[in-house]
């Protein structure tokens, strides 16, 4: 049997505004969901919002040992906000649904696998029959989403739970978090503001009462050095924070210089697993990965563990069923503390099936896996030819060099690389190799 992958990883649901993005980022955003190309089995279909090239398809699926024309790619008609994110006006829509149902029918398709389980594409689970082999289906139709994709019901669930996260408040009201955060700044303490429903980063948007702070997760610094500016800014700001009074506001302190942690678990009705640990590259937001990293020790990992695993069997006993990605930081004190849940597929979620099926299930200890998600080259073939000419190329039996994760060429003129090698000092030495090729440079956000 096979399996339905639907890449809307920037929605309708899971981003208030999409019309808020400008529309080059819309457009990376919406071609992140061609990481799901590595998901793919023999006979599955991959909805996506955009035409992937095709050179790109060959590589990910001939390095995998899978025919090219083994997995079917489909795009849907243009909707509202033309081509670049799967919105639920281009998912329903009629001739599209009549096409995909008989494909559906004819493949022998069983099983959905979106990106994020939103309304939209329970809707269309439903009217393709598939509902009725998917566990916990009636938590995704009736919005369970919302529920483990909202920062503000993290916070609630963490507190409840007794886990360790950052000093912070849910707040409703602009007067409510204008003083919490001018309260911080008057304490010389960094602020960070979080839209409850965004995702990469891009929502966020960090305060300090110095310049020298750098900015992790979120897009930009702004320097407001009195409680006076920091009122005067939420009376401007707080409509684009709570999307015009819509949604809650998440206002916590920031801890400058913390490494920024995520980890990947598999959730089903019987338990939770552990996917990987990694370190997140931030520039400023996320833009990579180290997995398993070599920052935390072997007690930090335990601890992040056993925390990750707490929430996971909090929302699975809610009826969540699949991926969900938790994140945290280590601060400069040394503390862990958890920062959101995403119960949906997440940044790293392809580089489990890539390593598992390239190095092994037991990747976290045979290897390391370091990414970048901005490396600036002219072409898809130039490039894989460059990693081949120099001797960077990921080759299987030696388990060991540099792949290509995902494409961004016609939207930004990036790629994603994934080093594997055996240690991170054995990473770092790759990635030092490939940042001196002629014709690339790594162009960060």
């Amino acid at each position: 049997m096979s399996t339905l992958l639907i890449g809307n990883s920037y929605n309708d649901s899971l981003v208030a505004d999409l019309a808020s993005f400008r529309e080059a980022d819309r457009q990376v955003a919406g071609n992140i969901s061609l990481r799901m190309i590595w998901l793919a089995e023999p006979g599955d279909i991959l909805v996506l919002p955009q035409p992937p090239r095709p050179e790109f398809v060959r590589y990910a699926l001939t390095l995998r040992g899978l025919d090219v024309d083994s997995v079917l790619i489909m795009v849907p008609p243009a909707g509202r906000l033309g081509s670049d994110v799967l919105t639920g006006d281009r998912l329903l829509d009629g001739g599209f649904l009549a096409e995909l149902r008989a494909l559906v029918t004819k493949r022998n398709v069983d099983h959905a696998c979106p990106y994020v389980f939103d309304a939209t594409t329970a809707h269309l689970i439903r009217e393709l029959g598939l509902h009725r082999s998917m566990p916990g289906f009636g938590f995704y139709e009736a919005g369970g989403a919302d529920l483990v994709n909202s920062k503000s019901v993290f916070r609630a669930m963490a507190g409840g739970l007794g886990l360790p996260v950052t000093t912070g408040i849910v707040a409703t009201s602009r007067a409510k978090a204008q003083e919490f955060a001018a309260d911080l700044v008057a304490a010389n303490r960094c602020v960070i503001v979080k839209q409850d429903f965004h995702a990469g980063g891009y929502g966020n948007e960090i305060i300090s009462p110095r310049p020298d702070v750098q900015p992790l997760g979120a897009p930009s610094l702004r320097v407001l050095d009195s409680q006076d500016a920091v009122r005067r800014h939420f009376d401007s700001a707080w409509s684009r924070y709570s999307v015009d009074g819509r949604h809650k506001v998440i206002v916590e302190d920031y801890v400058p210089d913390s490494m920024p942690l995520g980890a990947e678990v598999r959730i089903t009705a019987e338990g939770s697993r552990l996917h990987h640990i990694g370190e997140m590259r931030m520039a400023p937001v996320f833009d990579g990965v180290v997995i398993p990293g070599a920052v935390l020790s072997e007690k930090n990992r335990a601890e992040f563990n056993d925390i990750v695993l707490r929430v996971c069997d909090s929302i699975r006993a809610l009826g969540y069923v699949g991926l969900a990605n938790i994140d945290g930081i280590l601060t400069p004190d040394g503390d862990l503390l958890l920062t959101e849940m995403n119960g949906r597929l997440g940044g790293t979620t392809h580089l489990h099936w890539i390593a598992d099926a390239l190095v092994g299930h037991d990747y976290q200890t045979e290897c390391v896996l370091m990414t970048r998600n901005h490396w600036h080259v002219s072409s898809f073939d130039d490039a894989v030819a460059r990693l081949r000419t120099s001797g960077l190329l990921f080759e299987p039996d030696a388990r060991a060099g540099v792949l290509i994760g995902c494409e961004h060429i016609q939207q930004s003129g990036v790629v994603e690389y994934c080093i594997v090698a055996k240690d991170v000092d054995a990473a770092e030495e790759i990635e030092t190799s490939l940042l001196r090729l002629p014709g690339g440079s790594l162009d960060t956000p």
